[in-house]
């Protein structure tokens, strides 16, 4: 059988004896997403394109998905979409290392990322979604799923890469100066009315 913890940490898929007992282990959780690549090791990301291609896939659909799940025009992409998206782009099972190694999921992966940007790129629907960048304020539209776009963790908002800095989201510090200033204004003593 192949063995979890070889592909994990050297990429190597031959197959090795194991006992009944583990092999039994190993076919009931084939299929079950538990191996968190980036937890588990970080440098394969880095040697293994393959496998990294597959993660950038995932991010990027993970980002694409909030778009095509609630399009009312996006049927013909959904279903295919819903099936491959995932919580964690770095979480694996056995099966998905198995169909990266040998390309499968990336092809897959990339048809559908594909046939997503295609449906967001000519839907009004998705596209009155889109941001304007929070740094450069340009005109032109950008989302979080594509490349060079950065996306606030916080408060969701996007930047070009080259736009944002690391210190705070512009939107986040406007959002925190909105708070206080309410919460200021919350606190001050009320002049009670006169009657």
């Amino acid at each position: 059988s192949i063995i979890p913890s070889r592909i994990i940490q050297e990429w190597d898929f031959k197959r090795y004896p194991v006992s009944n007992f583990s092999l039994d282990i190993l076919n009931s959780m084939y299929t079950e997403p538990v191996f968190n690549i980036k937890d588990l090791n970080p440098d394969i990301l880095r040697k293994v394109e393959k496998l990294k291609a597959v993660c950038k896939s995932r991010l990027q659909l993970n980002k694409l998905s909030r778009y095509i799940a609630t399009c009312r025009f996006a049927s013909n992409v959904q279903n295919k979409v819903s099936v491959y998206a995932c919580v964690d782009p770095y979480l694996f099972s056995m099966e998905e290392l198995y169909e990266t190694r040998f390309n499968r999921m990336g092809q897959t992966l990339r048809s559908i990322v594909s046939d997503g940007l295609k449906h967001v790129q000519c839907c009004d629907l998705c596209q009155a979604r889109a941001f304007i960048c929070e740094g450069c304020h340009t005109g032109s539209t950008i989302f979080p799923f594509q490349t060079g776009v950065y996306e606030c963790a916080k408060c969701f908002a996007c930047f070009h890469k080259s736009c944002y800095s690391d210190q705070d989201c512009s939107r986040c510090k406007r959002i925190r100066v909105r708070q206080e200033s309410g919460s200021k204004a919350a606190e001050s003593p009320k002049i009670p009315e006169l009657k």
